[in-house]
């Protein structure tokens, strides 16, 4: 997200947990984007391309395979050989 965002969200959140009769002080702001930042997990942003990641479980994945139709009926040259293949 970019900066301004982040304001805002911490602003919301500000007035979201604060007393309605309460004054907000503008110098309570500061360093509270930053907070919830930390709060959501967005420390820093880096690339984890060819990086171990913790907690990244090694998988296996499923390829499906297209199958292949045979014909038993209505073949040329009979029935007393091997099966055609369908495309």
């Amino acid at each position: 997200m970019r900066p301004q965002i982040w304001k805002i969200v911490a602003l919301l959140y500000i007035v979201a947990t604060c007393d309605p009769k309460e004054a907000i002080d503008v110098d309570s702001l500061k360093g509270v984007d930053k907070e919830m930042a930390k709060l959501m997990g967005f420390i820093g942003f880096d690339t984890t391309k060819n990086k171990k990641v913790p907690g990244n479980s090694e998988g296996a994945v499923q390829i499906n395979k297209p199958r292949r139709y045979r014909q038993y009926m209505n073949r040329k040259g009979g029935f007393n050989r091997p099966l055609d293949y369908v495309a």
